[in-house]
C-alpha cells in the first residue's frame, strides 16, 4: 500500500494528494489539479470525479464550470458496477443535505463532507440534465450551487438554453442565453451557445456577428473558431454583410456607430441584454434592440469603468424608450439627449464630479426637454430641488426620489400636481401624478 501511495504513476497518489490539501475549512495548493492526473491514470475512479465537481461548484468561474459539465454529459461510464451516475443518482436519495443550509459552510461543517455532498449533487443533477428528467437535473444543479447561487445563476440560466437547443427550440435557447449573458457579461460559453442558437436556426448574420465578437474576446476559443468555419461554408465565399449588425442584434448605421463609440470609452463590447432594467443594485449594463432599432440603452452595473462622458452620438437613438444611467461621475451631459423624441423611462443618478461643469444640485436643463417621459427615476443623486418643467410633461406620471438624499421640501407646484408617497422604514420618497399646471412654463 505504501508503494502505490507515493508512486506518481499510480492514479491513487494523486487522489490522495488533492485530499490532503482539504482541510476542515478551506484548502491549499491545486486539489483539481491532482484530481485531473488522477482521472488522466484512471479514468472512471468515481471518488476523484465526486470531489472533481464539488470543488467546481464551490470555486471555479463559469466558463470552468461548463467545461466539467460538458465533458459529463460526453462521459460513459465503464460498466454497471463502476457507474458513476448511478453511485450519485442513489447517493442523493439516502444522504443528509441539511449542511447546505449553513450560511458559513467550511466554519461551520468539514468542507470534505461539504465538496462530496456538492459533488454528488452536481453529477446527479448532469445526468438527469442528459438523461431526463431534466426538471430533477435542474433541481439537484440548484442544489449543489446553492453556496454560490448568486454566481451560479448564470450557469441555471445556460443550462436552460442548452436544453432548450437540444430540443431545437432556438428561440428560448436565445432568450436563455441572452438571460445567462446579463449575469455574466464575459461568460463565453453562454456566448457561444447564443451565437450557435442563431446559427442552428438560420439566421447566419447574426451568428456570425455574434461568434466574432466572441473571437475577438478570446482568439483561442476553439469552438468559436469552429463555428465560424461552418457558418462560412454555409454562405457561399463567407462574404456576410455585417454593417448593420451588433452583436448579432439589427441596428441602425448611426446606431452602430454609437455602440462603437460607447465601446471605445468602456473598453469592453456591450452587451445584449433581456432589459435595463432590474431590482439589482447598480442596474444593468447593456442595450435592447427590436424591430431593426435600439430602444433600451443600461450605462450602468460596470465596475470596471465610471462613466465620465455620455457620447453625444446618443441622441441619434430616436427610438429609445428607456436609459439608465447610474454608478457614473458626469463631466457633463450630453445636449444631444433633447433628440429622443421616445424616451419614456429614465432612470439617473446625479452625481457629478467636483470639478465638471454640471451643478451637483440641479438637473441638467436639456432633461426639460424629454416630454415625453413616463416614469422618471433618480439613483443616488444629490439633487436638492425639482425644476417646475416636469410637472408640465404631459405623460410623466411618477418621479421616485427615494435616493435623491439631499432633497428638501417640494414646490407648490410639484405639492398640487403629485401626491408624495413616504415610508421612512423603507426610505420611500414617490411622487404620483394627481393633477396637471393651468399655465404651461414660459419659453425663454
Amino acid at each position: 500500500m505504501k508503494f502505490i501511495m507515493e508512486n506518481p504513476n499510480s492514479y491513487k497518489y494523486w487522489y490522495e494528494k488533492a485530499m490532503k490539501s482539504i482541510h476542515p475549512d478551506c484548502f491549499f495548493g491545486s486539489p483539481s489539479r491532482d484530481l485531473e492526473r488522477a482521472l488522466e491514470l484512471n479514468p472512471h475512479h468515481i471518488e476523484s470525479w465526486i470531489f472533481l465537481a464539488g470543488i467546481a461548484s464551490w470555486s471555479e468561474a463559469n466558463d470552468d464550470l461548463i467545461g466539467l459539465i460538458e465533458r459529463l454529459i460526453k462521459y460513459e461510464p465503464a460498466s454497471d458496477s463502476n457507474n458513476l451516475f448511478q453511485f450519485a443518482s442513489e447517493k442523493v436519495l439516502i444522504e443528509d443535505y441539511s449542511m447546505l443550509n449553513v450560511k458559513a459552510c467550511g466554519y461551520n461543517t468539514d468542507l470534505s463532507n461539504l465538496l462530496k455532498r456538492l459533488g454528488e449533487l452536481f453529477i446527479a443533477g448532469v445526468f438527469y440534465i442528459k438523461k431526463n428528467p431534466r426538471k430533477k437535473g435542474l433541481e439537484y444543479l440548484k442544489m449543489a450551487f446553492s453556496k454560490r447561487s448568486s454566481e451560479r445563476e448564470a450557469v441555471i440560466w445556460y443550462i436552460y438554453s442548452l436544453c432548450c437547443s437540444s430540443d431545437e427550440n432556438y428561440d428560448n435557447a436565445i432568450n436563455y442565453a441572452l438571460e445567462a449573458i446579463q449575469m455574466d457579461y464575459d461568460f463565453k460559453s453562454a456566448i457561444y451557445l447564443l451565437g450557435e442558437s442563431y446559427y442552428l436556426k438560420g439566421e447566419y448574420n447574426k451568428a456570425m456577428n455574434i461568434i466574432n465578437t466572441l473571437i475577438k474576446k478570446d482568439s483561442n476559443f476553439r469552438k468559436a473558431l469552429n463555428l465560424r468555419n461552418k457558418i462560412k461554408e454555409v454562405v457561399q465565399n463567407g462574404d456576410i454583410e455585417q454593417d448593420s449588425l451588433y452583436q448579432g442584434q439589427n441596428v441602425s448605421k448611426d446606431e452602430l456607430d454609437f455602440l462603437i463609440e460607447l465601446e471605445k470609452v468602456f473598453g469592453v463590447s456591450i452587451p445584449v441584454v433581456k432589459s435595463v432594467l432590474t431590482d439589482r443594485y447598480g442596474g444593468v449594463f447593456g442595450f435592447v434592440a427590436k424591430s431593426g432599432h435600439i430602444i433600451e440603452l443600461g450605462l450602468s452595473g460596470i465596475t470596471e469603468v465610471s462613466l465620465r462622458q455620455i457620447p453625444e452620438a446618443i441622441g441619434l437613438l430616436r427610438h429609445l424608450e428607456i436609459l439608465t444611467i447610474r454608478d457614473t461621475y458626469l463631466m457633463d451631459f450630453p445636449e444631444s439627449i433633447t433628440y429622443l423624441k421616445n424616451l419614456k423611462h429614465l432612470v439617473y443618478s446625479h452625481h457629478p464630479l467636483p470639478y465638471s461643469k454640471l451643478n451637483p444640485n440641479q438637473l441638467p436643463e436639456c432633461i426639460c426637454s424629454l416630454t415625453s417621459l413616463e416614469i422618471l427615476e433618480f439613483g443616488v443623486s444629490s439633487i436638492t430641488t425639482l425644476p417646475d418643467c416636469l410637472a408640465h410633461f404631459p405623460k410623466l406620471k411618477k418621479i421616485d426620489i427615494s435616493q435623491c438624499y439631499k432633497m428638501g421640501k417640494l414646490s407648490s407646484l410639484f405639492q398640487k400636481c403629485f401626491t408624495e408617497q413616504k415610508s421612512e422604514r423603507q426610505r420611500l420618497r414617490i411622487l404620483i401624478r394627481r393633477d396637471y399646471p393651468t399655465q404651461k412654463p414660459q419659453q425663454d
